[in-house]
């Protein structure tokens, strides 16, 4: 991203020039000269006028993804004196996720918290982040989105024309089902499969030996419901959220794709932000990820205690790597389109 380093230079030397600022003692003065002596221009000046941007967040208020939002406009309306105050509008109350994205483009809306998957139309070379076993834990996810956030950032801004201030997380894409248990990517033969529609997800459960069957959300319970689907590929607390364990007993943290949401921002709107400004906003994004995060996979502990009291197995023995064998063809399959981004998730360990 254009300007961060510098921006996180000038928020360090804010930081530090505010310190020494509050362990000094003002000096003594005399007492002040009568009010009509005072110069015209040291009069009071009125308050800048506030700034008013929008956020659009398609998650519910009270998600991980929701609270992260609100966190990072309290910390940006508090950091710049109330100079900037951030609107968020969650549940999609604003504009859809894909619809939000244009508006980000037109200029029509600020920022907005959009899936990773979505953005792919945009942004092409975002389509890696849809193979699966590339990402191996928590550890490694956080090098990359948060620590490299540069890299992401700058991919955007190149191939899509806006800018990611930080990235969220949904977390990982599990298996849930009403059949079996799932040690091993053996098990998963026969499933009749839940996914999104989307190419690499379909390939990955046919070479799992599934029946991957496409399906907006919004009908994937009926059909789990009668029987029709045996499975869904959903993280934890999406599962309990949705009311999953109602219907599957058996859930698998198999971990195969990490699923993450950047937080993107106008271009115009970055660059109209003073330096200062810059830094401030950058770090509030970044705390707010940081935030986000930890309440996600607090989120998750909690929806793996929820699901074992609603009599769920818990297959805590996941056989991960034969996983990773059967699905590694698919990911050398796309390194001719995703080369240097897969290279790239590799170096970062």
């Amino acid at each position: 991203m254009k300007k961060r380093t510098l921006a996180l230079l000038l928020a360090a030397m804010l930081l530090m020039s505010l310190l020494a600022g509050c362990s000094s003692k003002p000096a003594a003065t005399e007492a002040p000269a009568p009010a009509e002596e005072a110069p015209a221009e040291e009069a009071a000046q009125p308050p800048a006028e506030t700034i008013v941007w929008k956020l659009a967040c398609s998650s519910n208020a009270d998600t991980a993804n929701g609270i992260g939002c609100q966190r990072f406009a309290d910390l940006v309306k508090e950091r710049t004196n109330g100079r900037y105050e951030i609107t968020v509008y969650p549940g999609a109350t604003l504009a859809s996720a894909a619809d939000s994205v244009n508006d980000i483009l037109t200029g029509t809306l600020e920022l907005s918290l959009v899936n990773a998957s979505i953005l792919v139309g945009n942004v092409p070379s975002l389509g890696v982040l849809d193979l699966p076993m590339l990402i191996k834990d928590y550890e490694q996810a956080d090098k990359l989105f948060i620590d490299n956030l540069d890299y992401w950032s700058n991919m955007m801004e190149e191939e899509g024309g806006f800018m990611a201030m930080s990235i969220f997380e949904t977390g990982w894409r599990d298996i849930s089902n009403s059949v079996r248990d799932i040690r091993s990517a053996e098990d998963c033969k026969g499933l009749r499969i839940r996914v999104m529609q989307n190419n690499t997800y379909i390939e990955a459960w046919q070479m799992l030996g599934a029946d991957p069957v496409p399906m907006d959300w919004s009908e994937a319970y009926v059909a789990m419901q009668q029987g029709a689907i045996d499975a869904q590929d959903n993280p934890a607390a999406l599962n309990v959220s949705n009311n999953i364990p109602e219907i599957h007993k058996y859930f698998s943290p198999i971990n195969y794709i990490y699923s993450c949401i950047p937080l993107i921002m106008n271009v115009d709107a970055w660059n109209s932000l003073s330096e200062e400004d810059q830094a401030i906003f950058q770090e509030c994004a970044n705390e707010a990820a940081v935030y986000q995060r930890e309440l996600c996979r607090q989120y998750e502990e909690e929806a793996y205690d929820n699901m074992e009291a609603q009599g769920v197995n818990i297959i805590k023995d996941v056989d991960r790597d034969s996983f990773q064998e059967v699905l590694a063809p698919l990911v050398d399959k796309y390194k001719d389109v995703y080369g240097e981004e897969i290279e790239f998730i590799n170096s970062v360990e």
